[in-house]
């Protein structure tokens, strides 16, 4: 993907972080632009598809447990109109983050990466978690697990790609 721009967009603020410590401590996954936006629950603007730089590969990483069908297949579409986009990469969570860092870390419960109270206030201590890359280390963190299961519910149809961002 030499000469080419990424731009993911994400769900959420977790996502966000996730995706950052991903591209910068592991240098796993493809760098590029992240912006929070879920584009399984919102529509792209025209200006949104005006800005992006040429030659794109647009990444759509979502949750699967709460999305709306018509609104991702709507915006995959415009995204496939767009001239700057290259490609179009769909990266399914299935069914939610946690999930996924449950499947590819060895842990019992995901309160047990940051030492969490409960599962309510995992995300928030994600979010305020100054060193999540040395707690993932710890737990051992295997990219390989990652965004590699397929949805048969709501994204059924939709493959995942997520070991096409990983490098």
């Amino acid at each position: 993907m030499s000469n080419k721009y990424v731009q993911y967009y994400v769900e959420g603020s977790d996502e966000e972080k996730f995706v950052q410590i991903l591209k910068t401590s592991f240098k796993c996954i493809l760098p590029g632009k992240v912006q929070v936006f879920n584009a399984a629950t919102q529509r792209f603007t025209r200006a949104q598809l005006l800005s992006l730089k040429p030659k794109t590969t647009a990444v759509l990483l979502f949750d699967t447990d709460f999305i709306n069908r018509i609104i991702l297949d709507d915006n995959i579409t415009k995204l496939s109109k767009c001239r700057s986009v290259d490609e179009i990469l769909v990266v399914l969570q299935v069914k939610n983050l946690e999930d996924e860092l449950l499947r590819c870390c060895e842990i019992n419960r995901i309160e047990d990466i940051l030492n969490s109270k409960s599962k309510g206030d995992f995300k928030r201590d994600f979010l305020k978690a100054n060193n999540v890359d040395q707690k993932l280390r710890q737990v051992k963190f295997n990219i390989n697990k990652l965004w590699i299961m397929e949805d048969t519910d709501t994204c059924a149809g939709i493959r995942n790609e997520g070991r096409r961002i990983k490098v």
